[in-house]
């Protein structure tokens, strides 16, 4: 980060980083919920369902804040 940034752009800076990070990681979730990472989660005892849903869930709420923070307009 350069030091000639305003608050502003680094709140938006931090929000898409950590947006993105969640969004990869909600993505890492949902592909092991369909088998495509070869990653055994039964060891858990939770319902593959809820897995799903959890990794979903994570997923769209990291590509909203990506979208929202991007999309925000600097006044």
């Amino acid at each position: 980060m350069g030091h000639d940034q305003t608050p502003e752009q680094r709140m938006r800076l931090i929000f898409i980083s950590v947006g993105a990070i969640n969004a990869l990681l909600g993505a890492a979730i949902v592909l092991i919920y369909f088998g495509l990472l070869p990653i055994n989660i039964s060891y858990l005892n939770i319902p593959n369902w809820v897995i799903g849903i959890l990794g979903a869930t994570w997923f769209l709420s990291g590509v909203g804040v990506v979208a929202f923070a991007a999309m925000r307009v600097n006044k």
